[in-house]
């Protein structure tokens, strides 16, 4: 276990911090399985291109990124309510996640707004995290509903999520609704015409989502760093007194000659505020 010193002359009755729990990143793919994705670019169906690309891109990211998998129009011609979540957001693993994308067959619609509707379970126990949601598109909204709107309800509602487009091969009409969507998610909008631009576009994609890690906020995350239940440790001293200091109790008071001095330890090197120090005047 990887810690962090402290030497304290004289004495060190009571130390309280704050250890920050760093905030994980989250990843929502959305790739659009409808017919139109057996349109050609390139003279490859764009289906083939963008799981390439995607396979790609999710064995690259870094570990400890979490990723889910969406998928719309895969099951059903005529089905606005053709969206499955296929993979939860979990610890990535690329492997099972490139056979599921491989057993995507495009057969319907389009229903981007139902797709951003039903990714908000996918972040409810993720508040305060890093979260994303990447979607891959080939069009716009073919089911009537409204996913401007479905993406700027989805920042509303406090999950800390921004919204990515990826628009493959689309008109300037679709790209305005994508670019919207995009816009109203606080997120951001890659345009592909071809292979190499998708390709290009994820690399993007890639470095708008995979960021430094940054603490989250967690409630009651005050604590005696050096309480041995918390990881606190005597490491060395040079009186037998000073590891009563760091017995978990708060009152406790103990004193010693000037020059007398003790090493410390708390666990895992990680970033601590100080609170509280009491020492003798």
């Amino acid at each position: 276990m990887k810690r962090s010193f402290i030497i304290l002359p004289l004495v060190w009755v009571f130390l309280t911090g704050s250890i920050p729990c760093f905030a994980s990143t989250n990843i929502l793919f959305i790739l659009d399985s409808s017919n139109s994705m057996w349109g050609q670019v390139d003279k490859i169906a764009k289906i083939a291109t963008a799981k390439k690309v995607l396979k790609a891109l999710v064995s690259d990211l870094p570990e400890g990124t979490n990723v889910g998998l969406m998928a719309y129009g895969h099951n059903k011609e005529r089905d606005c309510t053709d969206v499955s979540i296929l993979s939860p957001i979990r610890k990535n693993n690329p492997d099972n996640l490139s056979v599921m994308i491989d057993a995507i067959q495009p057969k319907g619609k389009t229903p981007l707004t139902y797709a951003l509707d039903q990714s908000l379970s996918a972040f409810s126990s993720l508040k305060g995290q890093n979260n994303y949601i990447v979607l891959i598109s080939d069009g716009m909204e073919t089911c009537g509903g409204d996913p401007c709107t479905a993406s700027a309800k989805l920042v509303a509602a406090g999950i800390n999520v921004r919204v990515n487009v990826v628009g493959f091969d689309v008109e300037k009409a679709e790209r305005m609704q994508l670019e919207c969507i995009a816009s109203n998610g606080n997120g951001r909008y890659f345009n592909a015409d071809n292979t190499k631009n998708l390709e290009a576009a994820f690399v993007e994609v890639k470095k708008a989502v995979v960021k430094a890690p940054t603490p989250a906020k967690i409630e009651g995350s005050v604590v005696n760093l050096l309480d041995p239940k918390n990881g606190g440790q005597t490491i060395s001293a040079s009186h037998d007194l000073f590891p009563r200091l760091i017995d978990g109790k708060e009152d406790t008071v103990q004193y010693f000659n000037t020059g007398q001095q003790a090493v410390y330890a708390f666990k895992d090197e990680q970033l601590a505020t100080l609170e509280s120090v009491a020492v003798p005047i």
